[in-house]
C-alpha cells in the first residue's frame, strides 16, 4: 500500500472525513487529498502530524521498500536474534515479548475468522470477519501502545469503537 492509501484506510476506519482530518492534523484538506490520492508525498513531519491525529504510529502510514525478500529476511533476523524456536506443532515461538504478543493477537484473528465460518448467516458472519479485522489491523496500528498498556487491549478496541460509533452518528 502507498502511503496515501494507508492514510485514507486509517482515515475511513475512524470515520473521519478528509476535512476533519485536515483540522486535526493542522495540514490542509487539499493537502490531506493529494497525500490520500498520490498526487503528492508528505514529508515525515506532515507523516507525524498525520499520525498523531489519526493516533497511529508514524511506522503504520510507512511505504515498504518493497526489496524482494527483505521484510521476510528482517523476520528471521529477528527469530535468529531472539532464539526462535518452534514448539511441537510447528508454530513459532520468540523469546520476545512483542513478537509473541502479536502472535497471540494473530491467533485470536484466526480463531474470530474459523469462527465466523461456523455461521450460517452470511450477513452475522461478514459482520463478524469485518470486526475481527478491524481489531487485528487496529492491535498493529496503534503498536507499541497495544503492546504496552495498563488497561487491557479489549477495552482500548471497545473505547475505540464506540469513538467512532458517536463520530458516525453526528
Amino acid at each position: 500500500m502507498t502511503i496515501g492509501e494507508n492514510i485514507k484506510r486509517i482515515r475511513e476506519r475512524n470515520n473521519l472525513t478528509q476535512k476533519q482530518l485536515a483540522y486535526l492534523s493542522h495540514i490542509s484538506e487539499g493537502m490531506i487529498k493529494q497525500y490520500e490520492t498520490n498526487v503528492r508525498t508528505p514529508k515525515q513531519d506532515k507523516v507525524n502530524q498525520i499520525a498523531a491525529a489519526l493516533d497511529v504510529n508514524p511506522e503504520v502510514l510507512a511505504v515498504p521498500k518493497n526489496v524482494v525478500g527483505e521484510d521476510m529476511h528482517a523476520l528471521f533476523r529477528v527469530f535468529r536474534n531472539k532464539n526462535g524456536k518452534f514448539d511441537t506443532a510447528g508454530n513459532p515461538q520468540f523469546n520476545l515479548p512483542d513478537i509473541a504478543l502479536w502472535f497471540d493477537e494473530w491467533k485470536k484473528y484466526q480463531d474470530t475468522i474459523a469462527n465466523a465460518d461456523l455461521l450460517s448467516d452470511k450477513t452475522e458472519r461478514d459482520a463478524l470477519i469485518a470486526q475481527a479485522e478491524d481489531r487485528f489491523n487496529y492491535w498493529m496500528d496503534i503498536y507499541p501502545r497495544s503492546a504496552s498498556l495498563n488497561q487491557s487491549f479489549d477495552d482500548l478496541y471497545e473505547e475505540h469503537r464506540r469513538k467512532i460509533e458517536k463520530s458516525s452518528r453526528k
